[in-house]
C-alpha cells in the first residue's frame, strides 16, 4: 500500500530477489532492482488518490523491522489490519 508519495519514485531496500510484481489498483507501474535497492514508479495520472496497491513477490520470506514471515493471502482494512 502506498498512500503518500514524497518523491516520484520509492527507493526501498530489497529483502531478496524480486520474482514477481503486479498492480492491484493500477497496471501502469515499474519496479527495478539496482545495488540491493528496489525502485518503484507509478506515473501520477495512474496513482489511486487514496492508496496505490502493488503486490511484490520475493524468492524468500521477507523480514521488516525484525519480524519475519510470508504473506499467503490478501487482506484489507476490514480484516483488522
Amino acid at each position: 500500500h502506498i498512500t503518500e508519495w514524497e518523491q516520484d519514485e520509492l527507493d526501498l531496500p530489497t529483502p531478496g530477489r524480486l520474482t514477481g510484481a503486479r498492480g492491484l489498483t493500477t497496471q501502469d507501474f515499474s519496479v527495478t532492482e539496482a545495488d540491493g535497492r528496489l525502485h518503484v514508479q507509478v506515473p501520477i495520472p495512474s496513482r489511486d488518490p487514496l492508496d496505490a496497491i502493488l503486490c511484490l513477490e520475493f524468492d524468500q520470506p521477507i523480514q521488516w523491522g525484525g519480524v519475519a514471515g510470508q504473506e499467503n493471502d490478501v487482506y484489507s482494512l476490514a480484516d483488522g489490519l
